[in-house]
């Protein structure tokens, strides 16, 4: 016996709405709203985006770990399709270009001459969000805090530069987007700052090519229209809790953060992994080659949803 599995065919227009923002980057001008309605908890599940018919990612979710109640919380559109949206069109003023640990984290050694105060972190690095507050609050010497910013953001938008300009679909996203994101300072406010790295929804290579693909629509269009064309199908296995081994559980519940993560770990490794192998979407990150491909959404999500009964069957990880 296997898991029931629930499919939802939902549109994004139906979940998220956008406001139009202030912005110094002309395009970067839309900011993101999940409906409440669509953050009660829905793990386990694999989901497919799609962009007039092209799919263009396949993830998976499986919850994120509460452990003060030992639940999963938190809904797949608030937590992946949400990013989706914003990386995919690459509209929304939240987005982060090089959202890399090395490039948003100074060592306090590096740094500590630059506050006014000898302040003592509890790590030995500091975050870029850490400077950009402590600036606010007068906190630092304002010399020194610009020039160390301003030296590290010349790095990154050098590498974002040159990251992000190869082999694009559409060139114009180049002069729109890359652009304007060179004049970022340190002088700019945190919102901007966080643009360069650092910031949540991290952008990809990937990524920005599906914006790049469909830029010329993209980019003429308004909070109104963003989400149009935009679905998800989303496959949920009903009740994975109890198909879960019996040695990750305690009570009917996930032991731990690391039962939780080994269960994870095997879930994308048996369901996800071959399904993004066989379909290859150019969002994805292994994907090497940039290849769009339309399909028949309904008859398309009844052949993954008996590949899906297929994989399960053949799997040995999770219980019968």
């Amino acid at each position: 016996m296997i898991p029931e599995i629930k499919r939802s065919h939902v549109f994004a227009k139906d979940i998220f709405k956008a406001n139009k923002v202030e912005s110094k980057v002309k395009y970067l001008n839309l900011e993101l709203i999940t409906d409440d309605k669509f953050n009660n908890p829905d793990p386990f599940g694999i989901y497919f985006m799609f962009f007039k018919k092209n799919l263009i990612y396949i993830g998976s979710w499986c919850g994120n770990w509460d452990k003060n109640n030992r639940k999963l919380e938190d809904s797949v559109a608030n937590q992946r399709w949400q990013k989706h949206i914003i990386t995919d069109t690459t509209r929304f003023k939240n987005i982060c270009f090089f959202r890399r640990a090395e490039e948003s984290r100074f060592n306090y050694e590096q740094v500590k001459n630059i506050f006014k105060d000898q302040i003592q972190f509890k790590k030995k690095n500091v975050t870029l969000t850490n400077l950009i507050n402590l600036k606010k609050k007068n906190k630092v010497n304002l010399s020194e805090y610009q020039k160390i910013i301003n030296d590290r953001f010349n790095v990154i938008k050098n590498k974002i530069k040159n990251f992000y300009t190869k082999d694009l679909p559409n060139n114009d996203i180049v002069n729109d987007i890359i652009v304007p994101l060179q004049d970022i300072s340190c002088n700019d406010e945190k919102e901007y700052q966080l643009m360069l790295t650092g910031g949540d929804m991290a952008h990809s290579l990937n990524r920005f090519k599906v914006a790049s693909s469909f830029w010329n629509d993209f980019k003429n269009r308004n909070e109104n229209n963003i989400f149009d064309d935009f679905e998800f199908v989303y496959f949920r296995f009903n009740n994975f809790i109890n198909y879960i081994p019996l040695e990750y559980l305690d009570n009917n519940l996930l032991k731990d953060s690391d039962a939780k993560e080994e269960v994870k770990k095997s879930f994308r490794k048996e369901f996800e992994k071959p399904l993004r192998e066989t379909f290859k979407p150019p969002a994805n990150q292994e994907s090497t080659e940039f290849i769009l491909k339309k399909y028949d959404i309904i008859s398309f999500s009844k052949d993954v949803e008996q590949r899906l009964i297929n994989l399960y069957n053949n799997q040995s990880f999770f219980r019968e």
